[in-house]
């Protein structure tokens, strides 16, 4: 499943991509996401896991894992949603 969304932000894309790539900040963004923790510390990089708590479509936990990233390029997370999202 494919996601894209866009937006104007009077920020630079180095700030708008390290915001974005912060997946401990997605509750502030996407209110289906009630808390999410990394699993682990240091940068983002392709491997790293987060587990996280959800109130919609249902209420669930479960982990997302970062399956590549590029700085300033590109963040693929991949996850076993509950509901629709898969």
């Amino acid at each position: 499943m494919g996601f894209q969304m866009s937006t104007v932000l009077n920020h630079t894309p180095e700030t708008v991509f390290a915001w974005l790539a912060d997946l401990e900040k997605l509750p502030e963004w996407e209110p289906s996401f009630a808390e999410v923790r990394r699993e682990g510390e240091g940068p983002v990089r392709a491997g790293a896991v987060y587990w996280c708590r959800r109130n919609q479509p249902t209420k669930t936990e479960t982990t997302m894992v970062v399956t590549e990233y590029e700085p300033l390029k590109k963040l693929v997370i991949e996850s076993d949603w509950a509901g629709f999202l898969k």
